[in-house]
């Protein structure tokens, strides 16, 4: 693998970031439940080394309504790398592929998605995860062009934009802030031989 994912929890993680790079040679950042300040310090010293990564858009809310989607911090997180994606957690069943499809239109390089073989009720994931057709639709609508995806988004909600954009300057919801006091900073570094520096 030459590709690494890092969660929201720790893109503020710059000690394990910076290690990151050493070994692979891409990264993708989720930004969902981190502060402004974290995401700037971390992208200034990924460009300060040339380094290529994604920054992506997420909101740390399971399912996320389309309400609190806040696609325009898309715009916000363009100040800071030339790739930026979506992760994707709103409800399946009833949005079916619409935000991402969003984010898509509105310049994701990278849509996030939980993905699934099993019935919804199967996995704990099921609700807010996709399946192959669904992966299908997602393909065809992206090799769309622009025009056309407008059109299909004016289709679905017409007022579609005043719904999904939100905030670019968005605060972390009280949810977010409790997933992320417990996830954040749980990784560990290997230094020797059956030995660890436990960084929590």
């Amino acid at each position: 693998w030459n590709v690494v994912k890092v969660a929201s929890y720790d893109c503020g993680s710059l000690k394990m970031i910076k290690r990151l790079t050493d070994h692979f040679n891409e990264i993708i950042i989720s930004t969902g439940a981190s502060f402004d300040h974290e995401i700037v310090e971390t992208s200034k010293y990924l460009n300060s080394i040339n380094f290529n990564f994604s920054l992506l858009h997420c909101v740390t809310i399971y399912p996320t309504p389309l309400n609190n989607l806040n696609l325009s911090r898309l715009n916000f997180l363009k100040q800071y790398s030339d790739k930026v994606g979506y992760s994707d957690h709103s409800l399946v069943k009833s949005d079916n592929l619409f935000a991402s499809k969003c984010a898509i239109y509105l310049g994701a390089k990278i849509i996030e998605r939980h993905f699934t073989i099993l019935g919804e009720k199967e996995t704990k994931d099921g609700p807010v995860s996709i399946n192959p057709s669904h992966l299908k639709d997602l393909v065809n609508f992206s090799i769309l062009d622009k025009d056309d995806q407008l059109k299909y988004l004016n289709n679905e909600i017409k007022n579609w934009k005043e719904i999904v954009m939100g905030k670019s300057d968005r605060t972390l919801s009280n949810i977010e802030l409790l997933n992320r006091d417990y996830y954040k900073g749980r990784f560990a570094e290997k230094i020797g031989q059956n030995k660890y520096n436990f960084n929590w």
